[in-house]
């Protein structure tokens, strides 16, 4: 077999040489990437990086630039992730009226945080309302910056009892499961402070079944702590809020 012969490759020095890139140029380019690489979730100290979802507010109540709102009226502010709840305190969650801080109590339930003002507010009145970068998630993932918001009170507070519209299970229903996590959905924001084991009651005859109540989204949860027992009636009180009462008995 002979040998198979290959061609030499011979440099064209004609070609115009190639020009390296300038200063200038690659200094104009790692500008334009830049904030591709910068622009993600940080940590609470704003030096570390995350993959995770940064959180944000998604919606207020009242919203921003709402007028006439009641004098007795809850703050609330929900976020579009799960929030550490001991980062939402009244450090984080703060109303001002003008320079004035507004006393009151802050919780967090489900994706909403809540403040309760210990008095009425003023009629009439702008208020502002802030969600700080001290609060993050479990991630420890903050907010990027202050979530700010005003409104402006009326002359009246609400005064019209809030009603339960839906009911799951609802009553009278059968072969309900037997982990099923009972809920109410109220036709208005409710104070979430109102909804709590007293107020939330699920029972089997006169004995009280033990559970967690929730609130988030105009819904009261009740989670109870072990399975229900087949074949037996519950009944389900709801009386938060100023309600009047409302009994649903189910059959799991």
């Amino acid at each position: 077999m002979g040998c198979k012969s290959i061609s030499p490759v011979i440099k064209d020095t004609n070609l115009p040489r190639q020009k390296p890139y300038s200063k200038f140029f690659k200094l104009t380019l790692l500008l334009a990437f830049l904030p591709i690489f910068l622009w993600q979730c940080k940590k609470d100290d704003f030096k570390d990086e995350t993959k995770a979802l940064c959180p944000v507010v998604l919606s207020t109540d009242p919203t921003n630039g709402e007028t006439n709102v009641v004098v007795n009226k809850q703050i609330s502010a929900t976020f579009n992730v799960i929030m550490d709840s001991t980062t939402i305190n009244a450090s984080t969650f703060e109303v001002m009226q003008g320079a004035d801080q507004v006393f009151g109590t802050v919780t967090y339930s489900g994706y909403t945080a809540y403040f309760t003002p210990s008095l009425n507010l003023k009629g009439n009145t702008v208020y502002s309302a802030r969600i700080t970068t001290g609060a993050h998630d479990p991630a420890e993932n903050a907010l990027e910056e202050d979530y700010n918001w005003t409104f402006t009170t009326g002359i009246v507070a609400d005064t019209t009892r809030p009603i339960v519209i839906l009911t799951d299970p609802f009553n009278g229903e059968n072969n309900v499961a037997l982990n099923k996590v009972i809920t109410a959905t109220f036709n208005e924001a409710m104070n979430a402070t109102s909804l709590n084991g007293a107020t939330f009651l699920l029972k089997q005859g006169t004995t009280s079944i033990t559970g967690a109540v929730t609130y988030s989204n105009l819904v009261a949860s009740f989670d109870p702590t072990v399975d229900l027992n087949p074949g037996t009636v519950y009944s389900c009180v709801s009386c938060a809020c100023g309600n009047g009462t409302g009994i649903n008995r189910s059959r799991v």
